[in-house]
């Protein structure tokens, strides 16, 4: 559960906050997550995770991202190899994603344990990704199609972690728990593309102030690489989040 005051993660039945004081019972906090500010409640979960183990979490990201090259790079002719380890290995990932939103210790080692069982994991995320390509290619509509339904499979990494459903069924359960999330997921992502693309204008128009413009386009830059550094590792968490959040509301 959640301090509803400021969003740290509280052993469940706690009865105040450990990290700012705040007096809460279980029942308010099992209420906070329903608030009509939910995205914003995501928002600010996954920023403060971000605050706790920044290089950590970025670093694996990274890791994950070199050792996708590397794979596409050794599989040479043969894409599908290093499509296939890309994949498996992007599944890794989104549980580093929830170990660390959940405040679990995170570990390279664990990028590599969906190769334990490497065709479930392969043809859970290949299953996901052909669906989302088929229904892109519905004419004049699909992009429409494939936004609704990128947010309704959203939950199927997570779900496989469960290890009770084969890759079919992830897919179907995704489905049926984003059922009624999937405005306020659109939503989340919205306003975090409005915190970036706001910042990133006023900075970018500044710069073209004469003489002190140039301080403005520094500042535009190191920005944009904060940006392109952090925000694969902040939307991962906030997917993580949204898992979180939606299972736990189906729990209750």
């Amino acid at each position: 559960m959640f301090c509803p005051n400021c969003g740290s993660q509280l052993p469940d039945g706690a009865g105040f906050c450990s990290n700012c004081g705040y007096s809460i019972t279980g029942a308010a906090a099992a209420r906070a997550p329903k608030q009509s500010n939910l995205s914003i409640e995501i928002i600010k979960r996954a920023f403060q995770v971000v605050l706790k183990k920044p290089f950590r979490l970025w670093g694996l990201s990274l890791l994950c991202g070199l050792l996708s090259l590397i794979a596409y790079f050794l599989g040479g002719p043969v894409l599908a190899i290093g499509f296939c380890v890309s994949m498996v290995l992007n599944l890794g990932m989104e549980w580093i994603y929830l170990d660390g939103y959940r405040g679990e210790e995170v570990g390279s080692n664990q990028l590599f344990e969906p190769f334990k069982n490497f065709w479930k994991s392969f043809a859970a995320m290949g299953w996901r990704e052909l669906w989302l390509l088929l229904w892109g290619m519905i004419p004049f509509a699909g992009f429409v199609f494939l936004v609704i339904k990128t947010y309704s499979y959203l939950l199927t990494p997570f779900i496989l972690r469960e290890g009770e459903h084969t890759p079919q069924d992830a897919l179907k359960e995704s489905i049926r728990r984003t059922n009624g999330y999937k405005g306020k997921m659109f939503l989340t992502d919205l306003l975090i593309c409005l915190c970036i693309f706001v910042p990133a204008l006023v900075l970018g128009l500044l710069g073209l102030i004469p003489y002190v413009g140039i301080i403005f386009t520094i500042i535009y830059v190191l920005f944009m690489l904060v940006v392109a550094i952090f925000a694969p590792l902040f939307l991962g968490l906030v997917r993580a989040a949204w898992y979180e959040e939606i299972t736990n509301a189906a729990e209750e």
